[in-house]
């Protein structure tokens, strides 16, 4: 993978499964539900360095403008779940045992991240949530190549093998005969409502999303 010139600007979450994907050279698209939640988009502008929809909400009369969260051309910087140690009072101790303070950059002293070690028995408490990864410990990056609006199912087989799923699924994978979905997405269906959070829109629901296209890279 690449490394980019520009610094990245922000960063973006990937489970540990996407993360895999993103390393292999497998990913190269994700999807994001737009928030607040469109009924209708109305119109699509692309006119800016952002794209930008105009949209009526459920139980709404205005209309709202909401801003894509990343451009074509941003670097960000990719968090994932991860741990580490750190040298304190000349010892190592681990993350839950190392005071806030004294979790850097300077006193690291290994990082681990759950992407490399999805295939082992895991413990509670062995990970930290990538909403808590600085940005020094990061390890990947992407860049935004292209950004679209669309409903989730809206998605193509093609589309599918860019989220990093084989255009053959696995036979636990295929649909039942009665599903009216190809198997590319029949698959992409079942990932995407494993990994909503709860309460999050399924499949069913057929939300509105922000489909990125990116080019991955290394720090």
């Amino acid at each position: 993978m690449q490394t980019f010139d520009t610094p990245p600007a922000r960063p973006i979450i990937f489970a540990p499964d996407m993360v895999r994907l993103i390393r292999d050279g497998d990913k190269v698209q994700t999807r994001r539900v737009i928030t607040p939640a469109p009924d209708r988009v109305l119109r699509i502008d692309r006119s800016a360095a952002t794209l930008e929809v105009t949209v009526r909400c459920a139980g709404e009369t205005d209309l709202q403008s909401i801003t894509a969260p990343h451009a074509r051309g941003d670097v960000l910087w990719v968090r994932e779940s991860w741990t580490a140690s750190f040298f304190v009072d000349g010892r190592e101790t681990d993350w839950a045992d190392t005071d806030t303070d004294d979790r850097s950059e300077s006193r690291c002293a290994s990082l681990r991240y759950e992407a490399d070690e999805v295939d082992m028995p895991r413990r509670p408490g062995d990970w930290v949530s990538p909403i808590f990864m600085p940005r020094w410990a990061a390890r990947l990056a992407i860049r935004i190549e292209d950004v679209r609006v669309e409903q989730l199912q809206d998605l193509s087989a093609f589309d599918v093998t860019d989220e990093g799923l084989p255009l053959r699924p696995t036979a636990g994978a295929l649909p039942d005969r009665l599903d009216t979905l190809d198997a590319p997405q029949a698959a992409f269906r079942s990932r995407w409502n494993a990994f909503q959070p709860r309460g999050g829109p399924t499949w069913d629901d057929n939300p509105w999303v922000w489909v990125f296209a990116f080019t991955p890279g290394t720090l």
